[in-house]
């Protein structure tokens, strides 16, 4: 039998610029077991600039990487928050849709938010108290509001914080084709150089796949231009003998397109 290895992380500050780099907290395995199947996830940001803002829909719209367009970098833009649900109950709302193979079902689902001021200030965001709280919706259902069972505070690589939340019941009632909407998570607005946003993480399994060793390691890592940073991670599974084949999944949070070396 042969296992291949599919493995996330999370919480990867990425910084353009020259800071000390440095394991905030050690990656530890979150979700862990041996299936047929996969690893996928849907994400989506919680900041945008201003769309009357001359050049903030070109900016958006870059796909590519390029260090000589400063408008590429999301540093040069003042942040505001998305809000896409057209809930006036709600002050900020993004959205992204999960569509596994057919005949997949739902092993475990974590939802993770996080958000980040790299303006070198201690100043903290409107709400900063219920940081660990945002809402949640399935397609066009009503939100519910989510408290997460772990949160990360940081001072590292400048304010920030990292939240998880279990929801695999939520996703699981869901089905493997469904449209999520995270709302009212909490960032810094109104100026540059802050990022925020939400990433859910699926297991799944599939009878029609190869055999996988699928782990889930989470933690806090800063990473920025110019410095390495080691992620120790342990406890996954390989084959005894044969081919290893391995996949690596990374979430990370800013990481201008007009940036290099992060």
């Amino acid at each position: 039998m042969r296992i291949l290895k599919s493995v996330l992380l999370f919480g990867i500050i990425s910084l353009g610029f020259s800071i000390s780099s440095q394991v905030v907290q050690p990656f530890a395995i979150r979700f862990q077991t041996n299936q047929k199947g996969g690893i996928t996830y849907v994400a989506n940001t919680a900041l945008t600039c201003n769309p009357s803002t001359n050049g903030c829909n070109t900016a958006t719209a870059f796909s590519t990487a390029s260090s000589t367009q400063n408008s590429n970098n999301n540093n040069n833009w003042a942040m505001q928050y998305v809000d896409v649900d057209g809930n006036p109950t709600t002050f900020m709302s993004s959205s992204d849709s999960l569509n596994l193979p057919q005949c997949s079902e739902i092993t475990w689902a974590g939802l993770y938010w996080s958000a980040s001021n790299t303006n070198n200030s201690s100043a903290t965001p409107i709400g900063w108290a219920n940081r660990a709280q945002c809402k949640f919706k399935v397609n066009n259902g009503a939100y519910q509001s989510l408290t997460a069972d772990n949160i990360i505070n940081s001072n590292t690589g400048y304010l920030s914080y990292f939240c998880y939340k279990n929801i695999t019941t939520i996703v699981q009632n869901a089905g493997i084709k469904a449209r999520f909407t995270l709302a009212d998570m909490i960032c810094w607005t109104g100026g540059q150089n802050y990022a925020g946003g939400w990433t859910l993480v699926v297991v799944y399994k599939n009878t029609n796949m190869v055999d996988r060793n699928l782990t889930v390691f989470d933690g806090l890592a800063v990473v920025s231009n110019g410095n390495n940073t080691t992620i120790p991670i342990s406890g996954f599974v390989t084959p005894l003998s044969g081919p290893v084949n391995f996949e690596l999944g990374v979430v990370s949070l800013d990481g201008d397109r007009g940036s290099t070396g992060d």
